[in-house]
């Protein structure tokens, strides 16, 4: 047997000028195309999750997914106290960082209660421009960061010692908003004479004697 080649062993149309790259250029066009149709589609899926979530997401929704993403951050960025240790809100920073974000994103969401036209409550929208509800709800923020640290009975505690408290005199008849309208109106303060210059400048820390 000759070992030479013999050149009528290959196909006459695959020795044309080009026909050795017609299948592999076949292929590659077919993943090309596979690619192109899967990023389209990936495209139109989100466009379409994204409306559907924009007509799904509620403020309470908003809220909630807020709480969860604070909640996993302080996970992961605060140490974690040892058994029978108690942290202290110094140490881990507030949850919150001040009185207004704890109303808007906490409080308000979770103490719904009707409160125009309805004669039982009283509540005025410019909460923030009465100097008692600021402290009110400054004292119910403060309560809150140190008691959530509680991990047993410390929002119960919460609720009962201090929510419950500060929002009934909140949205009493009678309290903080009494001589108040739903449109605000400015309450004037107690009444009282002019204080004495030296009460004015007592230290706290050094209370007044009685004086004859």
């Amino acid at each position: 047997m000759s070992d030479e080649f013999d050149l009528t062993d290959l196909d006459t149309a695959s020795a044309r000028p080009g026909a050795l790259d017609a299948a592999p250029l076949s292929g590659q066009l077919g993943e090309l195309v596979e690619r192109a149709v899967g990023v389209r589609l990936a495209a139109e899926a989100e466009a379409i999750a994204q409306a559907q979530f924009e007509e799904m997401l509620t403020p309470e929704l908003h809220t909630a997914l807020a709480d969860a993403v604070r909640r996993a951050l302080t996970a992961v960025t605060t140490p974690e106290a040892e058994p029978g240790e108690r942290g202290s809100v110094g140490e881990v920073g507030p949850y919150y960082p001040n009185a207004y974000r704890f109303f808007t994103e906490f409080l308000a969401p979770a103490y719904r209660r009707k409160t125009v036209d309805y004669p039982a409550m009283r509540w005025c929208p410019s909460w923030f421009c009465h100097p008692e509800a600021r402290a009110r709800v400054d004292a119910l923020w403060r309560a809150w960061e140190y008691l959530r640290l509680d991990p047993a009975t410390g929002m119960s505690v919460w609720w009962k010692d201090h929510a419950d408290h500060h929002m009934a005199k909140l949205l009493s008849p009678d309290g903080t908003f009494k001589d108040c309208t739903p449109h605000h109106r400015q309450v004037h303060p107690l009444p009282s004479i002019d204080i004495p210059t030296e009460l004015l400048n007592l230290d706290d820390a050094h209370p007044a004697t009685e004086r004859s």
